[in-house]
């Protein structure tokens, strides 16, 4: 990633439609952004972040240990 800057996250659910969308600071190469998952139903996602030129894309599972 490079190395400051904004970056743009997005969560796609499986269907292809953007789920949610955030904007992070990127500083030095690193991007802290806390998500709640509260607003996800259970399953799995792709995680894209997009830096200037650069996009990242990758799975994540959201999954609740607290099934009744």
């Amino acid at each position: 990633m490079e190395q400051s800057g904004t970056a743009q996250i997005q969560l796609i659910d499986m269907y292809g439609k953007v789920v949610a969308q955030y904007g992070a600071t990127n500083n030095a190469g690193r991007i802290v952004r806390a998500i709640s998952s509260n607003l996800l139903a259970d399953g799995m996602y792709l995680l894209r972040i997009t830096c200037g030129k650069l996009i990242k894309t990758e799975r994540v599972v959201v999954e609740r240990s607290n099934k009744k």
